[in-house]
């Protein structure tokens, strides 16, 4: 499970950065 820590927040910062950016341009 320790593996997937690392996968989970880069998908997580990812995610982040995402909705930030449709957030700001809508």
């Amino acid at each position: 499970m320790a593996i997937i820590e690392p996968f989970a927040i880069a998908i997580a910062f990812v995610l982040s950065y995402l909705f930030e950016y449709i957030s700001s341009y809508g």
